[in-house]
Formats: structure tokens, sequence, C-alpha cells
């Protein structure tokens, strides 16, 4: 799994990776390291970036001003250093261990040191890895790179005096994340480095808001816009429909109209069966045509006659005196009704 130093490197370089460009170049000034590339005579100082490598100073452990020169740029510096050693300096070694050294490997290897190669535990710096990933297997290959501490301990001893001492040992060619310091000497998480890390994963975090939230926003203001359209749409549906309830209402009663003007006989249809009904010898003092009913008031020479006549007629039913007929200047006078039958009954 690593180190914690090396699982915040990866979680840093993860979380950059999220940012746009020009904030990534900005935060990555504070994370990209610094890196002293050893050599057989001397040493070059550079700054690593996105863009590759920014050579800042070449040193040398003979020349008396390259421990000063290391100090100004370490003084108050925020990269992590890395000592970088050539290749050629890295002896590679395979071995095979019981599974059951899986959990204290580190210290197996050290106690095994004179075994596998020319050097004791205190004469080298090394790191390993494991070279079979399945956590069951009987057997655990590994892979052993070792570097001996005369080749970098006076450049170690002239950092640490500097207050700058790396924070990993690697050289090119090898495994990412390889270390060759042991995990004691690897300096802790400072607070400069959490502060930094904190603000990566607060930005990162603002950034998977906006990338989220935005089009749920967008969305949000589509949906009330056609929710508009929508509320817009039914008023103007149920205007219409109040409309086409309205003229429904106007037809049928134009209808009703109609068609009881049509089936029910006018007055002067009444007058005028009346008049053809009556004999010379009758006349009328009033004629009352009301919802179908009609009353008759007046004198004749023969009133009983008259219900006979009316009877006879398809205009008429239900004939009948509404008062007793009275004798009147050898006339009789007489008040009688009947209904009008509707056309089709």
């Amino acid at each position: 799994m690593g180190s914690p130093g090396d699982i915040l490197r990866r979680w840093e370089e993860g979380l950059l990776c999220c940012l746009p460009g020009w904030l990534r170049t900005r935060l990555a000034s504070s994370l990209n390291p610094l890196i002293l590339e050893l050599g057989e005579q001397d040493a070059v100082l550079y700054r690593q970036s996105d863009d590759g490598p920014h050579e800042l100073e070449r040193l040398s452990l003979e020349t008396q001003n390259s421990g000063e020169l290391l100090g100004v740029f370490l003084k108050g510096r925020k990269e992590r250093l890395i000592l970088r050693v050539p290749l050629p300096w890295v002896l590679l070694k395979r071995a095979v261990f019981p599974a059951a050294a899986r959990e204290n490997l580190r210290q197996v290897i050290g106690f095994e040191m004179d075994r596998l190669t020319p050097f004791t535990m205190d004469q080298v710096f090394y790191d390993f890895r494991v070279l079979e990933s399945d956590t069951d297997a009987p057997r655990l290959p590994v892979e052993l790179a070792i570097v001996p501490r005369a080749r970098v301990e006076s450049w170690l001893t002239l950092l640490t005096g500097k207050g700058g001492g790396p924070a990993a040992i690697d050289a090119d060619g090898l495994w990412s994340r390889i270390n060759f310091l042991p995990p004691d000497a690897r300096p802790r998480l400072d607070r400069g480095r959490l502060l930094v890390n904190g603000a990566l994963i607060l930005i990162f975090l603002l950034l998977l808001a906006a990338a989220l939230g935005i089009p749920l926003w967008q969305k949000s203001g589509i949906i009330d816009e056609l929710n508009e359209k929508v509320a817009l749409a039914r008023r103007e549906a149920n205007a219409v429909l109040d409309i086409q309830t309205q003229l429904e209402k106007s037809r049928e009663s134009l209808d009703y109209v109609t068609s009881r003007r049509r089936e029910a006989p006018t007055v002067l249809e009444a007058l005028k069966e009346v008049t053809v009904l009556l004999p010379d010898d009758t006349w009328l003092q009033q004629f009352e045509l009301k919802q179908g009913k009609l009353q008759l008031r007046g004198m004749s020479a023969q009133a009983t006659a008259l219900i006979k006549r009316l009877e006879d007629s398809p205009a008429f039913e239900g004939v009948g005196f509404r008062s007793p007929v009275v004798q009147a200047k050898g006339k009789e006078r007489f008040h009688l009704s009947a209904r009008l039958m509707v056309s089709g009954e």
C-alpha cells in the first residue's frame, strides 16, 4: 500500500488532474519537488514541474559555496526535496521469501542483507517491491534495490546541516514511488502541506458540486419554464372549455325553444280553429291562451253544443265548463276551458 507520504502524493496528483490548467499550475508550485540529482563529481539541483525540469544550480562537494547555495534554495522552501542517484549506483536483486514474512518484510530483508548482497544492512539504503499480487501465494517473490550509503552520505550530511533533509532517495529507471530512505528517516507531513491538501480537497468538492449542480440548476430552470407553459396552456384550455360549455347550453336552449315553437300551435292558429268551430249565434267576450291552456268566455244560443264542437276538433282535448251556464237576455253565458293538443300527439 505504501507509506502515508506515498498515499498522500497519489492523492495530490489525482486531485490536481481534476483542476483547470491555470489552477493546477499555481498549486503545483507548492507540490512539485526540488530534485538534487547526483553525479560522480557534482550534482544538479532543479525543480520538477508539469512542463519538465528547470535547472537551478550545479553543485559540487569540493566547491566551498555549494553548501551556501543549497542553503539559499532550501531556506523557507515548500517543495519536497528528492535526492536522485544514478542508476549504475543501484544494485538490483531478486529473492523469494515465505508468505509468513509479508507483515515484517522490510525487517526480514534487512536481516538477510548480508546473505543476499555483499553488504550488511548498515552499509546500504534499500527499498523493495513484491512481484506477486496474490496474497494467498505461499511464496513472496521480491525485487530488491540497494544503493551503498557511502555514495550518498556526504550529500545527506550537507543537506541535513542546511535544514533540508530529503523526503526521498530514488533513481530513474526503477519502479515508481521507490524510496531508499528508511521509513523512520522520511519526514513527517508538515502543516503547510496539509493545508494545501485541504485546499485541494475543498476546490475539488466545489468543482464536483458545480459539475453536478449546474446541470441540475439548468434542468430545474427548463422544468420551471415548461411548467409555466403547461399552466398557461391549461388555463387557455379551461377557458376554451368554458366557452364550449356556454355554447352547448345556448345551443340546447335554442333547440328547446325551436322545438317548442315547432311543436306548439300558435295563438293565431288556435284563434282560427275556434273561429271556425263556433256557430254564428255565439260570440266571445274573452279568449285566453296560456301555457297550452285555452279559456273561452262568451254568449251562445246553445252553450252545451260548444263542448261537442270543440271535442270533435283534433286541436283540443279536455273540454269542459269551468262554471255553470247562466241564462241572460235569451242567451246562455258560458265559461269553458280546453287543452290544446301539441302537434304529433
